[in-house]
């Protein structure tokens, strides 16, 4: 293969989202040690699982965003910002229309609703409601800052969000009490992203003037199915399993497999940088028929270090982390963030495989995550006896999504997976 080129550009926006990243994510803990501290273990337990529900709920918009950041990359390097003002301007119309309707399908069918997710307080549902209902618009405004690789303003959305969600939850949480302030500060999170979003991309994209005509000529065919099933079931299986260990498990195991779970994503959190970069990035290098095979191997190279480092930490200091952050009551948990941690590794270097086949227009891989949801269910059906055997069946589903995965690109190398 020869000598790897090192890409500077790559490494330097890695590097400031990885510090990006550093900081929302220790915001993201303060904000959960906070709520920990501040609501009964009862209603953390509560709390934590309305928050996987909104996870769930707004899954299928990871999908729309690997979308939309495409078009928004291929767009950009192929004809420059004039390619990007209309598109942005019929996505924010067409998904603000189909979050207005979905507000209203809520409200009518809201007893229908309510009882099939299992929220009885109606304020409760009602503030979900409105989070899921920015969830479009912060989701486009994410994907054209990433897709423009305004990678620094990327970050501050990230930091501004995460401000604003600990602020607004323990005002409103010391207003309100219970887990019903804790999501009106995420609401209020949600609304100033939004807002800055906009305002940073409205600036960007006045830079070039009024949009031509001549930008419905340019086509950039993509199968969007694939990619929405995928990024779906994928989102339930990572980000709502803390909503459905509250139908299996008793409150008190909720409580312990909530701490344990939002600290345990750390490890896949803590190379979420690499992969921001790295998706724009290569859709860019592959609409012009440059090679990616560099930046690919740079980003594994960097997952392993990053991930494995947080993994091996979670593995001799979980109960001391657990202890230290959440206090002694937490104390069972720390044993569970130990294999929790162990399990988000192989999963961080299969976000990485996703995004970056997908930037390549490659979506077979895509269609294994349909597959792999229903079959983790039924296994957690089977097993969900306490919170291990929870941690376990991720464990093995995450190994063997990561096995077909390397497989998958090997297999397919003789196709150029990697390079043209």
């Amino acid at each position: 293969m020869g000598e790897i080129k090192i890409s500077r550009k790559y490494i330097l926006n890695s590097a400031f989202l990885l510090i990006a990243n550093i900081i929302v994510g220790l915001g993201g803990y303060i904000y959960q040690i906070l709520m920990g501290r501040v609501l009964s273990v009862q209603d953390y337990g509560l709390f934590s699982a309305m928050l996987a529900l909104t996870v769930i709920l707004n899954s299928p918009l990871g999908g729309l965003q690997l979308i939309i950041t495409r078009q928004v990359s291929a767009r950009h390097a192929l004809g420059g910002l004039i390619f990007v003002q209309d598109y942005f301007r019929k996505n924010l119309i067409y998904y603000s229309l189909v979050g207005v309707a979905l507000l209203f399908i809520a409200y009518y069918f809201s007893e229908t609703i309510q009882a099939a997710v299992k929220v009885d307080n109606y304020h409760l549902y009602a503030v979900i409601c409105l989070i899921c209902l920015l969830g479009p618009i912060t989701t486009i405004c994410s994907s054209f800052v990433q897709g423009l690789q305004l990678f620094y303003w990327f970050g501050c959305i990230g930091i501004l969000g995460v401000s604003l969600k600990i602020f607004g939850s323990l005002l409103f949480a010391s207003i309100e009490g219970g887990a019903l302030g804790g999501l009106i500060g995420v609401f209020i999170s949600s609304l100033g992203v939004a807002i800055f979003g906009m305002a940073i991309i409205l600036y960007a994209l006045s830079k070039q003037g009024p949009s031509l005509n001549s930008v419905e000529s340019l086509k950039i065919p993509y199968p969007n199915l694939p990619v929405f099933v995928a990024s779906t079931a994928f989102s339930i299986m990572i980000g709502g399993d803390i909503y459905i260990a509250n139908i299996y498990l008793q409150p008190l195991d909720v409580s312990l497999y909530a701490c344990a779970a939002t600290l345990g994503k750390g490890v896949i959190y803590i190379s979420g940088g690499l992969v921001t970069a790295l998706y724009p990035m290569v859709v860019e290098k592959h609409v012009l028929n440059k090679g990616t095979t560099e930046i690919f191997i740079q980003s594994l190279l960097l997952t392993l270090f990053l991930a494995g480092g947080v993994a091996l930490t979670y593995w001799f200091f979980g109960d001391e982390i657990i202890v230290y952050i959440y206090g002694e009551r937490y104390y069972a948990a720390g044993n569970l963030l130990r294999w929790y941690g162990f399990a988000m590794l192989p999963v961080s270097i299969v976000i990485l495989i996703e995004n970056f086949l997908i930037a390549r227009g490659k979506i077979l891989f895509t269609w294994v995550f349909a597959l792999a949801l229903p079959m983790e269910f039924i296994a957690i059906s089977f097993w969900h006896k306490d919170p291990m055997q929870f941690i376990f069946v991720i464990l093995a589903f995450g190994f063997s999504l990561l096995f077909l995965g390397i497989s998958l690109m090997f297999y397919s190398g003789k196709k150029n997976y990697l390079r043209h």
